[in-house]
């Protein structure tokens, strides 16, 4: 019941999108279903905590963190991003990050183009 309360203070402070960039974070990595932190709850259209009892407030954090340096946002960018794009797409979008990140050591990632295929700034450069 612990891990539950870790993520619903995690939830109150970022949101129900924090979960969608976890999971899309997750699906790009490749993390095991059982070792996930975010699920889709389709009757509610929306990505929660899973019930993954080594979930913790600071794990929660640092897959977040992750998911925004990779889609090239911050927090502040995380709803609208989030509203023009499905999981599927943050998730193809991160694993070319990735991809990118360790084809040159770590040097550069692009950050996600909008809807209108303009490229927003990298605040992780």
């Amino acid at each position: 019941m612990k891990h539950y309360t870790q993520a619903n203070r995690f939830l109150q402070k970022y949101g129900f999108d924090a979960f969608k960039i976890i999971a899309a974070y997750e699906e790009a990595t490749g993390i095991p279903q059982t070792e996930r932190y975010a699920s889709w709850y389709g009757d509610y259209g929306i990505f929660e905590p899973s019930l993954n009892e080594d979930m913790t407030y600071d794990k929660l954090l640092s897959r977040y963190n992750a998911g925004l340096k990779y889609l090239g946002i911050i927090h502040e960018q995380a709803e609208t991003v989030c509203n023009q794009f499905l999981s599927e797409q943050l998730a193809e979008h991160i694993r070319g990050q990735l991809s990118r990140h360790n084809a040159d050591g770590g040097e550069r990632h692009r950050a996600l183009p909008d809807a209108k295929n303009k490229t927003k700034s990298d605040p992780c450069l």
